[in-house]
């Protein structure tokens, strides 16, 4: 993530950085509320994965109601309806 914002951080403070999101949860704050980062913020990153999480009725009820922001952000590679 730091890359695609154009920011040069080390292996240390990626691990810093990973190991303070690990500790948020706990009872009072889940997130940073500086960088508003949380533990559900690291995943596979795969484009998509979301959609194989919903059923495919909440899906496309996403998809259709964003279509245009999800084709901007490289989302979806459909043209927009």
């Amino acid at each position: 993530m730091a890359k695609a914002c154009g920011i040069f951080i080390d292996s240390k403070q990626a691990a810093k950085i990973v190991h303070e999101v690990d500790d948020l949860v706990d009872g009072t704050a889940s997130y940073n509320p500086e960088n508003l980062l949380h533990p559900s913020h690291r995943r596979d990153g795969r484009i998509g994965r979301w959609v194989g999480n919903l059923d495919a009725d909440t899906a496309e009820a996403i998809v259709s109601e964003n279509r245009d922001w999800f084709v901007r952000l490289g989302y979806l590679t459909l043209a927009p309806a």
